[in-house]
Order: C-alpha cells, then structure tokens, then sequence
C-alpha cells in the first residue's frame, strides 16, 4: 500500500476513501463571495474528519492565485481540501492539500424541474451536514433525476420529510413565510441558505425552518 504514496500526486487517504472537503462560490467583480463563510463550512468539516486545515492566509492565497490563474472575471471556484497519511482504513490523516480548480460562471435556470430520488437521505449521517469529496450519493441522486428528463433531484429521508436537493438547498413561500427544511431533516447548511435566512426579516418576509414539507411515493410534494 505504501506504494501509493506518490500516484499522480494525489494524497492516499483522498484516493483511497473519498476523505476530503470542499466548498464551491462565486468570483465576480474582482472579488468572491462569501468567502469567509465558505472557509468556515471547510474548517469545521475537516476538524469532523481530523483533516489539518489550512490558515485563513493560506486559503484566501490559493483562490486568487487560481483566479489569477485563469484570468477570468466571473468565475466558478472549486476549492478542495484532501485528506493524506496512512492507507490504513481507519487511520487518522496526518496532511492535507488544497486544490483550487476555476470554470466559466453559468446562470443558473430560473425555473427547475425536480424528481424525487427514489432512495432516501440518511438524516443521522455525520456526512449530511458537511461537504464531503465522497459526493457518490448525490451524484448518483442526480444521474437518476437527469436520466429521467429533469433538472435536479430532491432527497427525502428516512421520515418522508423533504431534506435537500443534490447541489441545493431548498425553499418554499406559505403565505408571508419562508421555509426551509430544518437541520435535523438531513441537509447541508448551505452558505446561501443561511444568508436568506438572516435576510428574510428585513425584505419583509419571515424566517421560519421545519420538516412539514413531505413527499409521497408518486412524486408530487406537499
């Protein structure tokens, strides 16, 4: 097994198993977005993996150097933090690296259509609510949703609760509330979702999470 140490340079454990974190924002304008909050979600998943992570300074120079990089102006940056050290199975990582990778920005649609994904989301798991480069489940979630026609697969656990999208959080209006699906449901806290939250009051609109949202077997939720 020592022999992977140097297989296209990529670290053991990340090869191996999958260990690793990553997080994905927006360059626009000379600058990224919510970046700190990002570097944060990062920090507190690798401390859940016992991942060293890198200082804020380090991070911050490894996406403008990327962006630098790629000379673009609106960007998709890609930053992963993968796990290295012993190839045995439950050994704890010793090092880490950064990657960062950049993409032309693409607008999302404005309108989706989603399925439900016919296996459901383990609210429980510890590997819900960080960003994990072991992302085969919603990979899989979303391979069933595009083969069948639509845009996005949507998770439902193990309760019938809706939880998440496969690269998304989820939202819905119910008179002047906004909801979204409660923590416990089995999500990822997303940046985005926390910042609509925290602004919801001053647009008017009041912040309300919970786990009322429940799907049946023929797709259709309600």
């Amino acid at each position: 097994m020592d022999r992977l140490n140097g297989i296209c340079g990529v670290p053991k454990r990340a090869l191996l198993y999958g260990e690793g974190v990553f997080e994905t924002f927006r360059w626009k304008g000379g600058r990224p977005v919510l970046l700190e909050k990002h570097y944060e979600r990062m920090r507190r998943g690798a401390e859940l993996l016992g991942m060293p992570a890198p200082p804020w300074g380090d991070f911050t120079r490894a996406v403008e150097e990327a962006v630098h990089r790629s000379g673009g102006e609106d960007l998709r940056v890609k930053v992963c933090l993968l796990s290295d050290g012993s190839a045995d199975f439950s050994a704890r990582p010793d090092s880490s690296r950064l990657i960062c990778l950049t993409s032309p920005y693409r607008t999302p649609k404005e309108i989706v259509r989603v399925h439900l994904v016919s296996f459901p989301r383990n609210s429980r798991s510890p590997l819900v609510r960080i960003k994990s480069t072991n992302y085969l489940e919603n990979i899989l979630g979303r391979r069933e949703a595009e083969g069948l026609g639509f845009d996005e697969g949507v998770f439902v656990n193990e309760r019938g609760e809706m939880a998440e999208g496969c690269t998304t959080n989820i939202f819905w209006l119910k008179g002047d509330r906004l909801f979204t699906p409660d923590e416990g449901c089995g999500l990822l806290p997303g940046v985005t979702r926390g910042l609509l939250m925290s602004i919801a009051p001053a647009v008017g609109v009041e912040g309300g999470g919970g786990g009322e949202g429940r799907a049946d077997g023929a797709g259709a939720v309600r």
